[in-house]
């Protein structure tokens, strides 16, 4: 439930922002840098924090590497990306 609501509210953040998306360039530093952490589920490649998908392809609504307006989950001063 809780990954639901995150999902949800990372969506309307995205519409409110006008739906920026990322390049495929800046896409594929984040995989880089997700797939490097030790908390990424590789057999799932989603990330082990928040659940969420993080791949090179995909639509931006089911990838969050893709949404301009997320960034990495761990807590500051943590943050990958």
């Amino acid at each position: 439930m809780e990954k639901a609501k995150h999902y949800a509210s990372a969506l309307l953040k995205w519409r409110k922002a006008g739906y920026p998306v990322r390049t495929d360039d800046e896409i594929a530093k984040i995989v880089e840098i997700c797939h490097s952490c030790e908390r990424f589920n590789h057999d799932k490649q989603v990330c082990g924090i928040c659940g969420c998908k993080v791949s090179l392809r995909g639509w931006a609504v089911k990838n969050k590497a893709a949404l301009q307006t997320e960034h990495c989950s761990l807590p500051n001063p943590d943050k990958k990306w």
